[in-house]
């Protein structure tokens, strides 16, 4: 009973967190979920496993769960202990996620948390902390730890709204599930022109682009702007790194891959690049509409969303122009599922509509 009544109380502290605060409360349990899965069942089992076995001996509610410690978990407890362990970090990592990945996490640690309640007496608050993961599978999950951190230290690298970030639904109420429709602000670019496939164009681009924005360039005169934005030094300008990386498929295998850049920047004013590589051009005000998805950077998931993006633009009434784009928000080093892409498709209205 000593520790069934603390675990209680922070069972009870989460509920709580979890509606006057979801996203620290998703942190907090994923944090949670990975520190429980490194002390409890990796450190325990490996340096003491029979005091892992003891977890489900010592007084399990239903008897069914001794003969599982005792027949099962005690041939090989270092084995389960590992195994187990690997699942409750798994799940903590996909609630630091975002989207269905982070959605996937809650709903696995609510199936955990009221798996193991009948293990003992100390466990009977598990459901407690379980309605809390439910209450926040109907909030917002929209940023993953790395965006929260991200946002929480304002980090010099300028990220430019999404297509979902800017604006609403599509038009009139004909919106389709997963598809936005935004005006895109007039902005400048630098973009490189690569030939090859098409996941092989963004690392042959991004060397050019990358010693542009750190000073590899011609002032082309003083910018009044505030560091870490723009810092200025004699003869160069150092730029901030911008997300998006924006990549376009154009004739004959080439690819436009570019840096959109800070939103004090235009094509006037940006300094001039010394590689001839590279070139900074003002890109209009246009309306574009775009579909987000998660996952690696590969031209079949490319593929496969332009066609769900084209097929929305159709349902919605709209008419797409120019080429497709491809939009990558996170840095390479980001892992796949944590990873935020769109597909991007300029669009008219139709005359009349």
């Amino acid at each position: 009973m000593e520790q069934t009544i603390p675990w209680l109380v922070f069972c009870l502290a989460f509920l709580c967190l979890s509606i006057w605060r979801p996203r620290a409360a998703r942190v907090v349990i994923g944090v949670f979920f990975i520190v429980m899965g490194i002390a409890v069942n990796w450190v325990l089992a490996l340096a003491d496993p029979q005091a892992f076995v003891g977890l489900g001996t010592d007084a399990p509610l239903l008897p069914a769960y001794e003969w599982v410690f005792t027949e099962v978990v005690a041939r090989a407890p270092q084995a389960v202990g590992i195994v187990a362990g690997a699942g409750e970090i798994a799940l903590g990592v996909l609630m630091l996620s975002r989207g269905r990945w982070a959605r996937l996490g809650l709903v696995g640690g609510i199936g955990f948390l009221l798996l193991i309640a009948p293990v003992g007496v100390r466990t009977l608050p598990n459901p407690v902390m379980a309605a809390g993961l439910a209450y926040l599978l109907t909030r917002p999950v929209d940023q993953s730890l790395p965006d929260l951190i991200r946002a929480r230290r304002r980090r010099s690298v300028t990220r430019a709204p999404s297509i979902h970030d800017r604006a609403a639904a599509v038009r009139g109420g004909r919106a389709v599930p997963g598809v936005r429709a935004a005006a895109v602000p007039s902005h400048a670019v630098a973009e490189v022109s690569v030939h090859g496939s098409f996941g092989s164009v963004g690392n042959q681009a991004f060397r050019a682009l990358f010693r542009y924005i750190t000073g590899h360039n011609e002032s082309a005169g003083s910018i009044a702007m505030t560091a870490p934005v723009v810092q200025e030094s004699p003869g160069f300008e150092k730029i901030a790194m911008t997300a998006p990386v924006v990549q376009t498929e154009a004739d004959g295998g080439e690819h436009v891959v570019a840096f959109v850049l800070p939103a004090s920047l235009t094509a006037a004013t940006a300094p001039v690049p010394t590689d001839p590589r590279v070139r900074v051009r003002q890109v209009p005000e246009r309306i574009a509409a775009a579909v987000r998805y998660s996952g690696r950077w590969s031209a079949s998931a490319y593929r496969r969303h332009l066609t769900e993006l084209e097929a929305a633009i159709g349902r919605a009434g709209l008419v797409a122009t120019g080429p497709p784009r491809y939009a990558r928000f996170d840095p390479p080093f980001t892992p796949w599922f944590l990873r935020r892409n769109e597909v991007v498709q300029d669009v008219v209205w139709p005359e009349g509509g």
